[in-house]
């Protein structure tokens, strides 16, 4: 139970192409993270009001700590890719990355 007055904060990551993730990783991103106004929908129609606040922190990676970072499957939606899955995805990465700096 939330006290009169209290709280609630929902964290929802980006629905956008802000970070460098191979395509498939988007798309399975898209499915099983819908967006938020699900959420804000569902709480408004169970009584609640809402104040929406959208908060951007840029953050820079050198891309191998980056890939690293995803090989290990800190983001929740890459446990679904298997390692040569990941693996074929960060090669992609390395492509367009590559591409993009020239």
């Amino acid at each position: 139970m939330i006290p009169e007055g209290g709280y609630i904060y929902i964290f929802h990551r980006p629905t956008v192409h802000c970070y460098p993730f191979f395509e498939a990783a988007f798309q399975d991103g898209r499915h099983n993270f819908p967006d938020s106004i699900i959420y804000a929908t569902a709480l408004e129609e169970a009584g609640f009001s809402l104040t929406k606040t959208t908060n951007v922190e840029q953050v820079s990676l050198p891309s191998d700590v980056w890939i690293d970072m995803c090989a290990k499957r800190f983001f929740s939606n890459l446990a679904f890719f298997n390692d040569d899955e990941l693996r074929k995805g960060s090669k992609l990465f390395i492509m367009c990355f590559s591409e993009s700096s020239d």
